[in-house]
């Protein structure tokens, strides 16, 4: 039976600080609740704490937060402004934390829920002198739309001016003797009798069904990349999960690569697709260091040096860096001297230094994805066709042993669109390219440094896998959208050892001399990607077409005016594909987005965020364009 009776307790906090109140509260979370509980803190700083600072300050902690301290500090986003979701388990209790970072008025009001949803809050403690913002209508009034029937509320604060904003925002409030050096605080409930009504915002980018249905069992279409991780964050939650996979074994499709890197090339606007990539590749990085800690699959968190192609390049990188929209930490300019020194390589060009990037196992990322009791893998089934009936998805599969049918609370198609039935009604842009991988054994004696260190990308890219006497190492980069030319490996292969030598000479020299003598070991493999036009994945429910194109029809007559409703969606379906190069960047935030939003839970993503991956979006902009 699925464990999903543990629906989080959820509690929102004014100022992160040093995090003391969140440290705190998971001791006491694991004291008081049951085995398997869930706790999820939402909480907004406009200034964050330094890490350095944080660390100092956590090793005067006593001894029975030092695990929660020592996972938060190890998670710790340091800068960027957005929501920095961290998830773990500690003492058979799952948390999970928003470290949402801005103003708290457009903090929270970024935040996509279904419904008030606050248990809880922790509220400033200062005074409305000291921090007037904190304290303003507006905020209260958002804290209370945010806060279910109940919610309890505490502060320090006991000045007249606050306790009149949370009374006029809807609360009862109340003093209360204080703790400590604090005579006095005050608390405040949400009472059963206030209407909360109109607590979500109606837009096309709303991405919440409108009403909730029982979920416990739910099937997924595909074990690639974006199934298995959304299979996985179904699974923390309790669900009971039914993978089906066409192929004979997980991660058979584009997914299977050798190798990959976690990287995303950041754009010079802090747009909200770039918002979203770099929010994703955050998450990527920490989920994969804390994952890495369970299950080996090869994570290798030693960075990447991105090379510039021509002065042109060059130039465009040296203005990216100075405009400072992304932490050093992230970004940082290099000379050719300076990759040399961390990549292990002989460089000739400058470039770019990423140094939270990585390269990994994709193979061994799903199985250590879906190596969990509840996540049932079903091979060799091809999907025929789905149905919706009498609230349960039917799928009908082709299986070695013949027809078979099985049925689901929820259904999430994570195969690249080869699904049959109602999605294809939808007509969701689809590009498909073909590229290739080439591994090969190589000796690292020819490397002065003894080892190739990190990934470098140019034009292509090349991985190492370890650093033993010999190495393995993987390069690609190369590319068609010809179905013809995908099947012309050697002509492939070319393409990419052209690239390889733009690198580094130091690989091609020997492959050339080794290819001539006969003593080739080489393994090639190629893939086929699925994207869209706008290169962002297809993620979050489907809509129905028909329906949806009709409540919004008036964005055919003017697509400036403001529609205040939402999408007609299917209930129970989802779909997570099309993150072509990107996969291993953008599936981890994406499975956790989708199992949040099946959760009805807080998403990791923000509303501008959810708007440029939700599927829909591609019919609103037919409407807008007044295309067909």
């Amino acid at each position: 039976m699925a464990n999903v009776g543990h629906t989080p307790l959820v509690i929102g906090e004014c100022g992160f600080g040093f995090g003391l109140n969140f440290l705190v509260t998971c001791e006491r979370f694991c004291q008081l609740a049951q085995p398997e509980s869930r706790m999820h803190f939402l909480s907004c700083e406009a200034h964050p704490v330094l890490r350095k600072d944080l660390g100092r300050f956590y090793k005067t902690l006593p001894s029975s937060l030092q695990p929660f301290a020592e996972h938060l500090l190890d998670n710790y986003p340091e800068q960027g402004k957005g929501l920095h979701r961290i998830v773990f388990q500690q003492r058979q209790r799952h948390f999970t934390l928003d470290l949402l970072y801005d103003e708290a008025p457009a903090a929270f009001q970024q935040l996509s829920i279904p419904a008030p949803i606050i248990d809880a809050w922790y509220l400033d403690g200062y005074s409305p002198s000291k921090n007037e913002a904190m304290w303003d209508s507006n905020l209260c009034s958002i804290i209370a739309k945010l806060s279910k029937s109940g919610s309890t509320l505490a502060t320090y604060s006991v000045a007249g001016i606050v306790r009149e904003n949370l009374k006029q925002a809807g609360f009862n409030v109340s003093k209360r003797t204080g703790y400590g050096n604090k005579r006095q605080m005050l608390s405040a409930v949400m009472p059963a009798s206030v209407n909360m009504a109109g607590h979500r915002d109606q837009s096309w980018s709303t991405p919440w069904t409108k009403k909730e249905i029982p979920i416990s069992n739910i099937g997924i279409i595909g074990a690639g990349l974006a199934g298995s991780a959304t299979a996985h964050a179904l699974a923390q939650r309790g669900y009971s999960v039914s993978l089906l996979e066409k192929n004979t074994s997980i991660a058979s499709g584009s997914s299977g690569n050798p190798r990959g890197i976690v990287h995303f090339n950041p754009g010079r606007q802090l747009t909200p697709a770039n918002l979203f990539r770099l929010s994703a590749f955050r998450y990527a990085v920490r989920h994969y260091r804390n994952l890495a800690k369970r299950h080996n699959f090869s994570w290798q968190a030693s960075g990447l040096v991105q090379l510039a192609r021509d002065e042109k390049e060059l130039d465009e990188y040296h203005k990216l860096v100075a405009q400072h929209l992304y932490d050093s930490d992230f970004i940082t300019s290099l000379n050719a001297r300076q990759a040399t020194e961390i990549s292990g390589l002989v460089i000739n060009d400058d470039g770019l230094l990423f140094p939270q990037a990585g390269c990994l196992d994709p193979v061994a990322l799903c199985q250590a994805w879906t190596n969990q009791e509840n996540i049932k893998l079903f091979t060799n089934r091809q999907v025929t066709e789905i149905n919706f009936h009498e609230g349960q998805w039917q799928v009908a599969i082709t299986a070695p042993h013949g027809q078979e049918y099985q049925e689901f609370d929820a259904l999430i198609i994570c195969n690249n669109g080869a699904t049959p039935g109602l999605v294809h009604q939808n007509n969701y842009p689809a590009l498909f390219n073909y590229g290739q991988t080439d591994s090969f054994n190589f000796d690292n004696s020819r490397l002065e440094s003894g080892r190739m260190k990190c990934a470098v990308r140019k034009k292509g890219y090349v991985i190492p896998w370890g650093d033993e006497d010999v190495s393995r190492i993987t390069v690609g980069g190369s590319f068609t959208t010809d179905e013809n030319m995908s099947n012309e490996s050697a002509a492939m292969q070319e393409l990419n050892f052209q690239m390889l030598s733009h690198i580094s000479p130091v690989f091609h020299q020997p492959l050339e001399a080794n290819q001539k003598n006969g003593e080739s070991n080489i393994s090639s493999r190629v893939g086929r990607r699925c994207s869209t036009p706008d290169y962002l994945p297809l993620a979050g429910p489907v809509e129905k077409n028909r329906l949806t194109a009709s409540i919004y029809s008036g964005y055919q007559r003017n697509g400036r005016q403001e529609i205040r409703a939402t999408p007609d969606y299917y209930p129970g379906l989802y779909i997570n594909i099309a993150h072509g190069s990107s996969g291993l960047v953008t599936t981890p935030l994406l499975g956790e987005y989708i199992a949040s939003l099946i959760s009805r839970e807080p998403l990791p993503l923000n509303q501008d965020e959810i708007g440029v991956v939700l599927p829909v979006r591609y019919l609103i902009r037919n409407l807008k364009r007044q295309k067909p």
